[in-house]
């Protein structure tokens, strides 16, 4: 996309914006404590797509 990507805010971006939903699963067989698992929700961004929107890195 031809700029830098702040690793650091992107799932909280996502989050913010409604584009993932959090499921209530984690990766099995783990030696540590597992992240939770996300799934992407197309019907909200083909909403925010139809409206204009824009993803500000």
């Amino acid at each position: 996309m031809g700029s830098e990507l702040d690793t650091r805010n992107f799932r909280k971006k996502l989050l913010k914006m409604g584009l993932l939903i959090k499921l209530n699963e984690q990766p099995k067989g783990m030696s540590h404590r597992a992240a939770f698992l996300y799934k992407f929700d197309k019907k909200v961004y083909e909403k925010l797509k139809d409206n204009g929107f824009v993803f500000p890195l």
